[in-house]
C-alpha cells in the first residue's frame, strides 16, 4: 500500500489512516480484519528572525537593541525535539550583551548554550513538537563612523538541512 499526502490544511499536521481488509477466496469472502488505524504525522518549523528596530532604519552609536528569532514547532507529540543550531556572522561594528531564550514563556538567560569563534556566534536548542522557543539576541552598537552599514545574516540548521533566515541592515 502506498499512501500520499499531496497537501495539508493550516494547522493540521497529522492524518489518520484507516485500514480494513477483506480476504476473498475463489471470489467469495472468507474474512474481514478488523479496522487498523494509522497515524501519519508531519511535523514542520517555521523560524522567523526580527529586530526591535525594523530592517532599514538608521541606528545611533551605543544604542542598545535585539535580534527577535521566534522557533515555532508545529507538530504531534511524537515526543522526539528538533536539535537546531543558529550561526550568526555576528556583525563586528556590534558588542553582545547577553542572550536571552523564552521556552513556551518561561525566560532563561543563556550562559551555556551559545559560543563565540571567529565572529559568529554559535546558539544550540532543542524544540518540542507543539512548543515556541523565543531567542533574544541583545547587542549594543560599538563607536562608528557615521553612515556605517550593519548587515545580521543567521543561518539554522535543523534535521540535517540548512535554513537561510532574512538578513537585517541597519546604518548609523
Amino acid at each position: 500500500i502506498v499512501t500520499k499526502v499531496k497537501e495539508t490544511k493550516e494547522e493540521i499536521y497529522s492524518k489518520d489512516l484507516k485500514l480494513k481488509a477483506i480476504i476473498y477466496a475463489d471470489n467469495v469472502e472468507k474474512e474481514e480484519t478488523r479496522e487498523k488505524t494509522i497515524t501519519l504525522i508531519k511535523n514542520s518549523l517555521n523560524i522567523i528572525q526580527s529586530c526591535t528596530i525594523p530592517d532599514g532604519e538608521s541606528i545611533n552609536e551605543m544604542e542598545e537593541f535585539a535580534y527577535k528569532i521566534i522557533v515555532d514547532s508545529k507538530g504531534t507529540e511524537t515526543k522526539e525535539g528538533i536539535k537546531i543550531s543558529f550561526v550568526d556572522d555576528f556583525p563586528q561594528e556590534l558588542r553582545l550583551q547577553k542572550i536571552v531564550m523564552l521556552k513556551n514563556s518561561k525566560e532563561e538567560e543563556e550562559k551555556n548554550g551559545y559560543q563565540i569563534e571567529d565572529n559568529k556566534l554559535k546558539i544550540e536548542t532543542e524544540v518540542g513538537d507543539g512548543s515556541k522557543t523565543e531567542i533574544y539576541i541583545y547587542v549594543k552598537v560599538k563607536y562608528l563612523e557615521q553612515d556605517t552599514k550593519i548587515t545580521n545574516k543567521i543561518t539554522a540548521t535543523a534535521n540535517q538541512k540548512n535554513i537561510e533566515l532574512n538578513s537585517i541592515s541597519h546604518t548609523l
